[in-house]
């Protein structure tokens, strides 16, 4: 199991492949102006095989944009024209500022706390579940 850390200002962009999962965790404020992170430096776009037909794109962030998620899947479709699934998940008001993604074996989980629980979502063909969680 591997478990990141992110923050009310970061996203999470995880990107799902036949090979499996690529992720990065950016500043918010990268797709609001791309003078503020360059390209290059989203080094997450760079591994994608071309020869992808379809991908899962998973945006975990305190609050998504629409502006936000247009910009991640032009950055994708620059790299390879392919289907693009998108999957959001926004914890506004659901958990407070500091979250906890984990990633094991193809299950996705954001982990965090409103008030006194501890709570995660899970990430299913369905969407994401809730549960009640102790960690």
């Amino acid at each position: 199991m591997v478990k990141y850390s992110v923050d009310q200002y970061s996203m999470m962009i995880i990107i799902k492949t036949f090979q499996g999962y690529s992720y990065q965790i950016l500043p918010t404020v990268s797709y609001t102006d791309l003078k503020l992170f360059p390209y290059e430096e989203k080094s997450i776009f760079n591994k994608l095989n071309i020869e992808e037909t379809n991908l899962d794109v998973i945006i975990i962030g305190k609050k998504v944009l629409k502006q936000q998620i247009d910009a991640v899947k032009n950055e994708l479709l620059q790299k390879n024209v392919c289907e693009i699934n998108h999957i959001i998940f926004e914890y506004d008001d659901v958990l407070e500022d500091n979250i906890e993604v984990e990633i094991n074996n193809g299950i996705v989980c954001v982990c965090g706390v409103y008030g006194d629980e501890n709570i995660q979502f899970t990430l299913d063909d369905m969407g994401w579940i809730e549960t009640n969680y102790d960690f």
